[in-house]
């Protein structure tokens, strides 16, 4: 490799840290602006998972079991949503 290739290399490698250093902040940022509880975690079997698969199961939207069930995020939702939809808790 010659020198003007070593000099491109390094300067396309810190533009890359860059980014991904601007990509971090952005998500600490937004992490930290929607408050994100670490106590949200739901067992493999609870009794409140149960409950939201089977509102889910019944049709409701992922938007109604959030407000019926406000210690499950909306993510953990959306995510058992999508299991019932493909089938794994048939």
């Amino acid at each position: 490799m010659n020198k003007i290739d070593t000099d491109s290399a390094i300067d396309n490698a810190r533009q890359d840290i860059n980014d991904i250093l601007t990509d971090l902040r952005e998500t600490l940022v937004t992490a930290q602006s929607t408050n994100v509880s670490k106590n949200r975690a739901v067992n493999r079997d609870s009794a409140l998972k149960r409950k939201a698969i089977n509102m889910l199961k019944n049709g409701k939207t992922t938007q109604f079991v959030v407000n019926k069930l406000p210690s499950l995020s909306r993510g953990q939702v959306a995510a058992f949503k999508a299991h019932v939809t493909m089938g794994t808790y048939a």
